[in-house]
């Protein structure tokens, strides 16, 4: 009991009253002594509005219980209204808002009506109650109960009808708000209590003295040993302000410059960091002079540190060795750049610098937006006003608004389909509370006006249009031109560029490593290089910069890393690549940039080896440290097939990138030298281009290769004519055929179940697939396998013979009589096979006896987790409704259909740690399955279809020479006659057909006829076009296409 009351945070309300101990149970026998057993515990919020709590005396001849009566008065919600005027205030702390009228601001008119109103009711009295037969329960209880709620609604409408008004609803207490918007609302607290410490601080400074005197005077009439000291006060006021001065002073010191770009040192760079971190220092901005002219001294640096201690650290040396020109720590370099804004974003203008607020006129507000780091989304909002005082950065106010999710009610089904709606926000820790201009919003914002990025609304008559249109009045939202995903992702990358993640912003060291080697040409090959390969400008002039300041070195070591991001979790590309140098004196540089587009890891490594080279001197000894083995595979691969069998080498992986890597080897006279490297093994230039290529993925703009004038690339074959395929033709585009394929099985009608199930994550698609092709038999050629697969396709595709499919093809051997063999209730088709409740029984036994193989499966294979064994299986979603009785679990019906479900799967992932180890025992086991469901349920239906069919008089041969026994009109005649369900699909009535069976479904099929002609091996496929002789439509379909006309005239003669 102590512990669900310490659980729920329950307090003892009889303790809080004094009667913690007092006896609330009195035994018939007088011989027991009285205990207490009634325990009463509330909540603190509850136990605050009890006012009485008694255990009364029950001697009364009425109460015959051996349990005392226990007396507790709870204050009512409305008590408040009389204890305080502020009804705004008040009114949050009541429930119901609806029914909070403001009775005490009546005038006499508005008391006149309610009387007069009042007065019109007429209430039936006891007697008359007992006699009205509308009630069948005649007690005094029920008498109050109804009478009272006819009086509550009579003095609503009343109230009602003489117009006097509610109270408006408050904001929220903080204890009713989400978890997320109170830690807001706290750290708001904690910032308003910083402003209190700073204010007393000051105040007691500045007026010490008089504290001091009033203080001696004060002592004089006390003892002295209750005397207080100033100092001791003075010592306690710091102590209580030490914590939260410590984190919020981490809060509010935030910069522009991160240090980390000016502490690259070869040898102590993690130590500096290290230290660095211990003692609170992110930016440059903390150890500078507030006109960013000077480095600070580091005693007072050391003032504002966390730790003290210590002599001065090797990083303070490093960067007043390197980024300072004279004693007095006068900086190399200027600061005062430009604000970093992405220059495709459209903002607000920036108003004259002006001592007065500009405030914004309603018809020229303009709506914007904002990231909000703190949130992790986008912020939206009408500018109120902004100001731009003398030697201040400008900040804006905006009336807020939040985006509207109407995704439920929408005929939408994407994100960016979706209408994206914004609402007035009614309220949040958002809020701006000194804003002093129109006080009409309930929430405005304060934002640096370098943030806002301008979002388009649409016309009035567009939200009208609207279809369906939320449950809003038209004067009350705003319909934004682009999706809210689109907004997001715009306000989130302008975000990142502010912070300096984009390859247009030069963090280049600040003190650029010198070389004795000054007979750099003047004019480098890699200028005209880099123009050729890369499309970008921004991208071009960053790698230009890098070659110039390299120029002067002939011996470079790199270290590369790529990075790929399956999840595509985080903002930005899937695909990163970075490198940093290693041998130069001073300090290195690092690059990091983007790619997409068929992406891979090895791909992003790849043009991570691309950029270091064309950046690299003229005849340079290059060294190339990597981790990826696949990367020097493919290099020493691509070096030798470009020369020997250019066909081959179009074949490889990124033949694009290898193309140009080869063509900058040629051009610029490098030799190179590649390194496998161990990744995460401590080396901290391996770490350095890691940190590199993930924070590439974030860069805005894809690295892309110019590709034309390449001599390797003798022919590059364009998607769309938007994306390169630098891969093998026939599998790229066979890939993207086979989803394409794919999606068009699964979108047939007749397959909505198995739609709906991928949907839910319920089929795992990897094993499904192997399952297809698992050969269960000894023999490759066994007619029993070709049994199995064409068991597993009927099943899959739910396309068992069943009487709804025999009528459909044999319409006048079956003519419409289609119920189920077994139950007579329902047409029999393949879903009602496993939902029979004829076939419950049979399936629950084989379900069982599945299980209990399965049991039996894995106590043999397991490598983990044998104990539980067989509770993973009689409480996983596939076996436990059979082991229990109940309903048939969906996920069961897939594995009747043939399916691998991933809640099996995760039975075998349980205990078997290998992915290879569970294909080579699931697959076996699927087997014995199938044929455990074949022979109990279908052979069971099968055996009664056969005492029906020759009741019908129909036999085998019947089915076989049906098209001979009914002419063409008979069947004609008979499907149009046929009386079809009302709302039945005609697709499905159609049936599914398999869109892989045969070769002429693709005859007239472009893109299967593109990857043909475009694959190095088309001659041999003669046998292939001896099937299309009869194909009229074939030059038809491709007389445009002059070369592969062409071709195939070639081909056919």
């Amino acid at each position: 009991m102590g512990l669900i009351i310490q659980k729920f945070d329950l307090v003892h309300i009889g303790e809080k009253f004094d009667h913690k101990t007092t006896p609330t149970y009195y035994s018939n026998d007088t011989k027991k002594t009285p205990s207490t057993l009634d325990y009463f515990f509330g909540s603190k919020n509850l136990c605050n509005k009890v006012t009485e709590f008694n255990i009364l005396n029950t001697n009364i001849n009425h109460y015959s219980s051996d349990h005392r009566l226990i007396l507790m008065s709870i204050d009512h919600p409305n008590a408040n209204l009389a204890k305080n005027q502020k009804y705004y205030s008040l009114s949050r702390d009541l429930p119901t808002y609806d029914q909070q009228y403001k009775i005490k601001d009546m005038d006499a008119d508005q008391w006149n009506s309610f009387q007069i109103e009042i007065n019109k009711n007429a209430y039936v009295s006891f007697e008359g109650y007992l006699t009205d037969v509308s009630f069948n329960n005649h007690s005094p209880q029920n008498f109050v109960n109804e009478r009272m709620k006819r009086i509550q609604k009579d003095i609503e409408a009343a109230l009602k009808i003489a117009n006097v008004q509610k109270y408006k609803r408050g904001a929220p207490k903080r204890n009713e708000l989400p978890l997320h918007i109170r830690r807001q609302f706290n750290q708001l607290y904690q910032l308003t209590s910083l402003k209190r410490y700073l204010k007393d601080n000051v105040s007691i400074l500045e007026n010490k003295n008089n504290f001091l005197t009033i203080n001696d005077t004060l002592n004089q009439n006390h003892k002295e040993q209750d005397q207080i000291d100033f100092k001791e006060i003075l010592a306690v006021f710091d102590k209580h302000w030490r914590y939260k001065r410590k984190w919020l002073s981490k809060l509010l010191r935030r910069g522009s410059y991160p240090l980390a770009h000016f502490v690259i040192d070869k040898k102590f760079l993690f130590a500096h960091l290290n230290s660095l971190k211990n003692k609170g220092i992110m930016f440059l901005d903390h150890i500078i002079t507030k006109d960013h002219a000077f480095l600070e001294d580091y005693n007072n640096i050391k003032i504002h540190l966390q730790h003290k201690g210590g002599k001065i650290p090797r990083w303070y040396t490093f960067l007043k060795d390197n980024i300072t020109i004279n004693p007095q720590g006068r900086l190399i370099f200027d600061l005062d750049k430009p604000i970093i804004q992405n220059p495709t974003a459209s903002r607000p203008p920036i108003p004259p610098t002006d001592a007065d607020t500009l405030h914004h006129p309603k018809r020229s507000q303009q709506w914007v937006a904002s990231w909000a780091p703190h949130l992790s989304d986008i912020i939206y909002g009408k500018l109120l006003s902004t100001n731009n005082f003398p030697n201040c950065s400008p900040v804006s106010y905006m009336e807020h608004w939040t985006y509207k999710d109407i995704s439920a009610s929408s005929l939408y089904t994407t994100p960016r389909s979706t209408p994206n709606i914004i609402v007035r926000c009614q309220g949040c820790a958002q809020h701006f509370s000194y804003y002093v201009g129109d006080m009409r919003p309930k929430c405005i914002i304060q934002v640096k006006h370098k943030d806002l990025i301008l979002i388009d609304t649409l016309l009035k008559k567009k939200k009208e249009e609207l279809y369906p249109r939320p449950n809003i009045p038209v004067n009350n939202f705003q319909l934004l031109k682009y999706s809210h995903p689109n907004y997001r992702l715009t306000a989130f990358n302008d975000y990142l560029i502010q912070q300096g993640y984009n390859s247009t912003v030069n963090f280049r060291p600040i003190n650029p490593p010198v070389h004795d080697n000054l007979n750099a040409p003047n004019i480098l090959r890699n200028m005209d290089l880099i123009k050729k390969l890369f499309d970008d400008i921004a991208i071009t002039e960053d790698l230009q910069g890098i070659a110039t300041t390299l120029a002067p070195f002939s011996d470079l070591e790199f270290f590369t890393d790529g990075s790929y991001d399956s999840t595509n979790s985080q903002a930005g590309f899937s695909m990163g690549y970075g490198w940093t140098t290693s041998n130069l004196s001073n300090c290195n540089i690092t690059y990091n940039g983007s790619l997409q587009y068929f992406p891979s890891s090895t791909k992003a490594e790849t043009m991570a080896i691309l950029t270091a080279l064309v950046v690299s001197p003229e005849f340079g000894i290059i060294t190339i440290f990597t981790d990826s083995q696949a990367a020097i595979d493919s290099f020493h691969k691509s070096k030798n097939l470009h020369i020997i069998s250019p066909r081959r080498f179009n074949k490889i992986n990124n033949n694009i990138l290898w193309s140009s890597i080869h063509f900058i080897i040629q051009s610029l006279s490098l030799k190179l030298k590649l390194l496998k490297v161990k990744a995460h093994s401590g080396n901290q230039f391996i770490d350095i281009a890691d940190i590199q290529a993930k924070l590439g993925r974030t860069q805005p703009i894809p690295t892309t290769i110019i590709h034309d004038h390449l001599p390797n690339q003798t022919i590059t074959l364009n998607w769309n004519n938007e994306i390169p395929l630098d891969k093998d033709v026939r599998k790229c585009v066979g890939s993207i055929l086979d989803y394409r394929r794919l999606d068009n099985h699964l979108n047939h009608p007749s397959l909505d179940t198995i739609k709906d199930s991928t949907k839910k994550l319920l089929i795992n698609w990897t094993l499904s697939s192997k399952w297809f092709n698992f050969n269960g038999r000894n023999d490759s050629t066994s007619p029993l396998h070709t049994k199995d697969v064409k068991w597993r396709i009927r099943c899959s595709t739910l396309t068992l013979p069943t009487l709804d499919i025999m009528n459909r093809n044999f319409l006048l051997l079956i003519k419409d009589r289609t119920q189920c063999l077994l139950c007579d209730d329902h047409i029999e088709s393949n879903n009602h096979l496993w939902e029979c409740p004829k076939n419950y029984d049979l399936i629950k036994t084989i379900f069982i006896q599945m299980g209990d193989s399965l049991i039996k499966l894995l106590n043999t294979h397991a490598d983990k987790l044998s104990l539980v064994i067989s509770d993973s299986i009689k409480y996983s979603q596939t076996f436990k409704w059979a082991y229990r009785s109940d309903p048939i679990h969906p996920v069961a019906i897939l594995l009747l259909k043939s399916y691998i479900s991933n809640d099996l799967f995760g039975i075998f992932r349980s205990h078997i740690n290998t992915m290879k180890y569970i294909i080579k025992i699931i697959l076996p086991y699927m087997q014995k399955c199938s044929i455990l469901i074949k022979i109990n349920i279908w052979k069971n239906r099968n055996q009664k279809w056969k005492l029906l069919r020759d009741a019908w008089g129909i036999t085998k041969k019947c089915f076989t020479k049906y098209r001979e026994i009914f002419s063409r009109n008979q069947r004609a005649t008979a499907a149009f006659n046929r009386t079809l369900d009302i709302n039945n699909n005609r697709d499905t009535e159609r049936g599914y057909i398999n869109p892989f069976n045969d070769f002429r479904n693709f005859k007239l099929d472009k893109d299967f006829l593109f990857i043909l002609f475009s694959s190095s091996n088309f001659l041999h496929s003669g046998s292939f076009f001896s099937h299309l002789d009869d194909v009229f439509s074939f030059h038809n379909a491709y007389t445009e296409n002059n070369v592969f006309s062409k071709v195939f005239n070639g081909l056919r003669s």
